[in-house]
């Protein structure tokens, strides 16, 4: 192996890391549905998604 080619291989292993070490998911936590309805309830959390994502179906039923 030439050094060129440790070199590219140390480069691709380093910019894996940085780019798995900027993910904002928290895959062992609530998700953002679950915390929104934890701190105003159901009922207020599905209006605000409805709302917020322009989804006039989801408005309709939640106003129901």
């Amino acid at each position: 192996m030439s050094a060129a080619d440790s070199h590219g291989t140390r480069g691709a292993e380093l910019l894996l890391e940085h780019v798995a070490s900027l993910d904002p998911v928290d895959h062992h936590g609530p998700s953002a549905r679950e915390r929104l309805e934890r701190i105003v309830g159901g009922y207020l959390a599905r209006m605000l998604v409805g709302a917020l994502s322009g989804n006039r179906r989801q408005r309709r039923r939640s106003m129901d």
